[in-house]
């Protein structure tokens, strides 16, 4: 597009371009240049990975590009700048690429500050993106996301990693659950109920999200691996007889979870299971 054009110079000599996406939904390209560089990402009409037999509609990548700047104004340390979108075609354009979190940990690398970082996100994101902060006006324009869901896809590597690194990684997510958990159980009533009602609502609200959570999470594992958009984490293991074995441990532990997900009152009696999962 001409804004991009110009924030290159309008020169096209020493722009690098590099396609990057996993193949299942959109392209994504990195754009490298002198001057500048950004990630563009383009929706099709159709599922990538399957081809046109299964249209698709772009109006995805809007909403998405909505719900990034809600939680860029919300959270705009851990919540890429959205430079441009172009709605009719379904392109936006953010600002230069990070390491994607979900290949960092395939590698093995321990992030040392990551449960801290991901309950700053989820708090300023979810909480006072909430109507539990803010005034139900408000609150019916808010965009929502889960980002919790994505660390429940574990299972799937543990033939890979060593049990060190398992045990940093589940201990992460029970951190990240028990900041988030206990930030909100604060008396912090927000601007859409008195603080008596706030405080009658708030264990049971913590709970039905614990359980709507879980439930999302594991009905995830189960779609990311029977439906059509797998993930790395699987499919990056090459041995087929070692990639199926930890699918099939990925798909027992959801369906018992998810089954069972009334039962849990706290993320350790979700964490134990997992722990018991041999390689």
């Amino acid at each position: 597009t001409p804004s991009l054009s110009s924030e290159i110079g309008n020169r096209h000599d020493d722009v690098t371009i590099k396609e990057a996406g996993d193949g299942n939904l959109n392209f994504v390209y990195i754009v490298v240049a002198t001057r500048a560089s950004f990630i563009i990402q383009q929706a099709l009409t159709y599922e990538r990975c399957i081809g046109e037999s299964l249209p698709m509609i772009i109006e995805g990548k809007y909403f998405e590009a909505v719900t990034s700047k809600e939680h860029g104004g919300l959270c705009h340390d851990y919540v890429p700048q959205l430079d441009h979108l172009d709605r009719t075609i379904g392109m936006q354009c953010s600002e230069p690429p990070h390491i994607i979190l979900r290949k960092g940990l395939i590698t093995a690398i321990e992030y040392r500050f990551l449960s801290e970082h991901m309950f700053e996100y989820m708090v300023n994101s979810l909480f006072y993106g909430s109507l539990l902060y803010r005034p139900t006006t408000e609150d019916k324009c808010a965009a929502a996301v889960n980002v919790f869901v994505q660390w429940l896809n574990v299972v799937g590597m543990w033939n890979s990693v060593g049990s060190i690194y398992k045990e940093w990684r589940l201990k992460t997510i029970e951190q990240t659950w028990d900041l988030f958990h206990q930030k909100l159980n604060k008396d912090e009533s927000g601007k859409a109920y008195l603080p008596a009602i706030y405080n009658l609502i708030q264990e049971e609200y913590m709970k039905e999200l614990f359980h709507d959570t879980l439930g999302f999470g594991v009905a995830k594992m189960i779609r990311r691996i029977g439906g059509v958009d797998h993930v790395e984490d699987f499919e990056s293991i090459r041995e087929g007889s070692i990639r199926a074995d930890s699918e099939a441990k990925a798909l027992e532990l959801a369906n018992s979870h998810l089954k069972e997900k009334q039962q849990f009152l706290a993320i350790g009696e979700v964490i134990s299971p997992i722990m018991q999962v041999q390689s």
